[in-house]
């Protein structure tokens, strides 16, 4: 395997990680301080945990991908609605929380077998909610013609939080991931 593609795909996550801290502060572009950021949490994490590195920077690249291919516009269309699947009062987290409570009330569990039951719950979880997205009217008719980019960013969105919670359960005892 050539040097370059390791290294394109590490660009394209701190591009994104950039992009993302510059854009909690409201921000169009990134500075150079965002850029730091990130770089400096990279090293952080490849101290702490390099197996977890190898799983977030990857995926990190990947989301850069997908919103490149997107385009800002429908991005942000997209960004909005699933922040509020996610966050919503009837969302995937009032949701998750509900059913992790039945599953600790109903099942004596192991820490492995927590973690996979939180992993199950949310793909499970998830596939409901995107399902109710792909009917939102806001995103039909902002993804109109568009139906395919949609698929894809749901599911990678889908397939995302999954690796990342599969990941932080091998990894939980690291406390700068929280």
């Amino acid at each position: 395997m050539s040097i370059e593609k390791p290294i394109s795909t590490i660009r394209r996550a701190i591009q994104e990680s950039a992009e993302e801290n510059a854009s909690k502060e409201f921000l169009n572009e990134p500075e150079q301080r965002h850029y730091k950021q990130a770089i400096d949490f990279y090293k952080l994490l490849r101290k702490s945990s390099p197996e977890f590195l190898e799983i977030v920077i990857p995926l990190t690249a990947k989301r850069k991908e997908l919103k490149d291919e997107m385009g800002l516009e429908l991005y942000k269309v997209f960004e909005d609605a699933w922040e509020n699947l996610l966050r919503g009062p009837t969302g995937y987290e009032s949701k998750m929380k509900e059913g992790m409570a039945q599953i600790t009330e109903t099942k004596k569990l192991s820490s492995d077998e927590y973690n996979q039951e939180k992993i199950n719950l949310t793909q499970r979880i998830l596939n409901e909610e995107s399902a109710s997205l792909r009917h939102d009217s806001i995103i039909s008719s902002a993804f109109s013609g568009n139906e395919e980019i949609l698929n894809k960013a749901i599911e990678f969105e889908i397939s995302y939080l999954c690796d990342l919670l599969e990941s932080y359960s091998k990894y939980q005892k690291l406390k700068i991931i929280e």
